[in-house]
């Protein structure tokens, strides 16, 4: 049997789960630029983060989209990690309420070259979930949680038969969230509640970052 000659990455155990969520989770190249950005000049506004980016990457072969929605923009990670799985000749749209981090969003990306290939919009998605033609092969959610229930049924008029829906932030459930945000939790109880019940989706759960559920439309 052929191994490698790296040296061993494993040391000292037992390790912490932190300590093995970064032998294969560690942020890479443009991830780590994002990351320090996120950390200093934005603390409060997340993304899918790195483990749920690697898992996208790894299932690209199985979520194989041309056309990707992302719905909460934020600094442009998740919109990045979108522009890869659709490749150069796809396309992404993303979504953000907040114009200036639509900006920062738009300036990222354009760092990276993919102006062109990935389209900012801005306003609120309940108004332009409704105004997108055609269908997405993959749409991700991770905007405010009291919306995830109400831009299911236009999310799901927007994903093509045996496309993907990936949201984020499903561990809200078990969270003791402060009190100022405790009605995320409660957003994001509803929306898997009728995720649940669906009978055009099948859906599974990952305990990756903050949580997700991908969802794949039936019918």
């Amino acid at each position: 049997m052929k191994t490698n000659e790296q040296p061993m990455l494993v040391a000292d155990l037992p390790l912490t789960p932190e300590e093995v969520k970064n032998l294969f989770y560690s942020p890479k190249g443009w991830e780590k630029r994002f990351q320090s950005e996120s950390n200093k000049e934005h603390p409060l506004q997340p993304d899918i983060g790195v483990e749920t980016a690697a898992v996208l990457r790894f299932l690209k072969p199985m979520l194989s989209p041309q056309r990707a929605l992302d719905l909460g923009t934020c600094l442009g990670f998740s919109a990045r990690v979108l522009a890869e799985l659709v490749g150069p000749e796809g396309e992404v749209i993303t979504v953000e309420r907040d114009a200036q981090l639509a900006d920062r969003a738009e300036a990222n990306l354009a760092a990276d070259d993919l102006g062109k290939r990935v389209r900012v919009l801005r306003g609120d998605a309940r108004k332009i979930l409704k105004s997108l033609d055609g269908t997405f092969d993959l749409i991700l959610l991770d905007l405010d949680k009291p919306l995830y229930t109400a831009l299911l049924d236009d999310i799901l008029n927007l994903l093509r038969q045996g496309g993907y829906l990936i949201a984020d932030d499903i561990d809200f459930l078990s969270m003791d969230l402060p009190f100022s945000v405790k009605h995320y939790s409660a957003g994001i109880a509803d929306f898997v509640n009728h995720l649940l019940k669906m009978s055009e989706l099948e859906t599974i759960y990952l305990p990756l970052g903050d949580g997700i559920t991908i969802s794949r439309k039936l019918v």
